[in-house]
């Protein structure tokens, strides 16, 4: 919580609860254990349920709390991300030429699932461009007006698709979905944002040049063939590609603007 947001909502309560046992705000420094213990409280019984929703695959403890009591109220949380994927290698493929039929297969289906509420849906991602190996999961881009992100949850998960929450948290306009096999095998992430806003052209864009540029293509799967072959997990592998889809960004900020 930010300065505001202590001094119009905690501190307050805090007082009262200081004016209750006779004292007054002035007060609030000589019962810094008791009010800590208490604000503890809460936010275990309050504030870490919601947190734990937002993050539905990963634990989340409380690992401090820091109350500078006339400036800042500050929260301290640990995640634990251990399943999201560390230390599991990373598995990538040369370039398949089913991957537009497969997306073109689930294009189908997401528009009979959603209907006019559609305003575009789009493959990005490395399965996007032609010759680039990848890993062997498609991805779905899928642009509806932001009023709808949650509308559209529950028809994605009929047609079979998994909702994961997680990240949420920050990336608030972003709904994830993935596809898995019966057996586990992750084949598909679905992005639904809103149309035509910062993620959608952001992601649009890199496809398009790296269709562009196939020299900057062949650089990216040689990359990525490179982290794969150091068994990295999947957090680890995101994090290293980073520099490059960052630069690649820089270049694409014209077609960003015009997509």
């Amino acid at each position: 919580l930010d300065d505001w947001a202590y001094q119009s909502l905690i501190r307050p309560e805090l007082t009262r609860w200081v004016e209750t046992r006779g004292g007054s705000s002035s007060d609030l420094g000589e019962h810094e254990a008791s009010l800590e213990a208490m604000a503890l409280e809460k936010l275990r019984e309050e504030a870490l349920p919601a947190l734990q929703h937002s993050f539905a695959y990963h634990p989340v403890k409380l690992q401090r709390a820091v109350f500078p009591w006339h400036r800042l109220f500050e929260i301290g949380l640990e995640v634990d991300v251990a399943n999201a994927g560390r230390g599991r290698g990373i598995l990538v493929v040369e370039y398949d030429p089913r991957w537009p039929e497969i997306f073109e297969k689930d294009k189908a289906a997401i528009l009979r699932a959603l209907g006019p509420g559609v305003r575009g849906i789009e493959h990005v991602g490395s399965t996007a461009v032609k010759g680039l190996a990848a890993k062997p999961i498609v991805d779905v881009l899928l642009g509806v007006d932001a009023d709808d992100l949650d509308r559209i949850i529950e028809p994605l998960v009929a047609i079979g698709y998994e909702y994961n929450p997680d990240w949420e948290i920050s990336m608030p306009m972003r709904r994830y979905f993935r596809r898995l096999t019966p057996d586990g095998t992750h084949t598909h992430h679905l992005h639904a944002v809103p149309y035509r806003g910062e993620f959608w052209k952001r992601h649009v864009a890199f496809r398009d040049y790296l269709r562009a540029h196939p020299e900057k293509a062949r650089e990216y799967a040689d990359l990525k063939k490179q982290l794969a072959s150091q068994q990295q997990g999947s957090i680890d592998y995101t994090f290293a590609k980073t520099e490059f889809i960052r630069s690649v960004e820089a270049l694409s900020a014209d077609l960003r603007n015009g997509a």
